[in-house]
This record gives C-alpha cells, sequence and structure tokens, in this order.
C-alpha cells in the first residue's frame, strides 16, 4: 500500500483521495442502492423488473457482480503504481468481454459499471503519471 496510487495522492493532496474513491465506488453503490429499493420497495424510487438493473437484481450472480466492480477500487489502494494501469486495463477488458458475453443470453451486467471505469481510466493514466513523477523515486 506505501507505492499505491491512493497513498501517493494522498501524500500530495489529501482532498483527491475522496473524489477518487467515490469515483470508483459508484457504481457499486448505485447498484446496492436498486436492490434495496427493489427489496423495500421505496416510495420515490423503484427499478422496473425488466430494466438491465431490475434483471441484474433478480440474478443469483448480483453480489459477485458488485464484488467484481469493487475491485478497481481495491486496485487503487493496494498496487503499485508502475502497474496500476496496466492491471485496470486488465479488468476492463475482462469485464468487456463478460459483459459482451453475457448480453447476449442475460442483460444483467450494468452498463454503468464498466463504462464508468473505462472513461475514468484516462484521467486516472495522466494523474497516475504525475504522481510517479513526483512522488516514488528509482531504487538504486
Amino acid at each position: 500500500m506505501k507505492n499505491s496510487f491512493l497513498w501517493a495522492l494522498y501524500r500530495q493532496k489529501k482532498s483527491n483521495v475522496i473524489i477518487y474513491i467515490a469515483l470508483f465506488l459508484l457504481p457499486s453503490l448505485f447498484n446496492i442502492i436498486s436492490f434495496f429499493a427493489k427489496k423495500y420497495a421505496f416510495p420515490f424510487w423503484h427499478p422496473h423488473p425488466q430494466s438491465t438493473i431490475g434483471r441484474m437484481i433478480e440474478s443469483s450472480g448480483f453480489w459477485w457482480m458488485i464484488l467484481f466492480n469493487l475491485i478497481p477500487l481495491f486496485l487503487l489502494f493496494f498496487i503499485h503504481q508502475r502497474y496500476l494501469i496496466r492491471m485496470l486495463i486488465i479488468w476492463a477488458c475482462l469485464s468487456s468481454i463478460y459483459y459482451l458475453v453475457n448480453h447476449w443470453f442475460l442483460a444483467d451486467y450494468a452498463n454503468s459499471s464498466a463504462s464508468m471505469i473505462i472513461c475514468a481510466l484516462i484521467f486516472l493514466r495522466t494523474k497516475n503519471n504525475e504522481l510517479m513523477g513526483s512522488y516514488i523515486q528509482p531504487s538504486t
């Protein structure tokens, strides 16, 4: 964790850490809120059972999808900065392959999860390069 992205960001600017955590936690939070809205029938919001989110909630692998969506956040916490972008690209490819294969049979993987992380990769790569230049010194 000492050389992770969030640790380097924390040392440089503490307020940005919360923004990055929220960005990578948002898809899972949205899915969990949808789950509770359907289970407890919130009066202000109820996902339609035939929508993507409704079918995802009904599927048996719902909680596995939540954990899969949290992998990028865990990578930000625990993976060394040098390997972070590579690992996030691998995760994005795996989620895209899963989405495409799953889309042919039953659409129960939310588009927002993969698309938000893939879009954030561009900004994260730039920030990661900036942090690596200022924080990590080459070991001799």
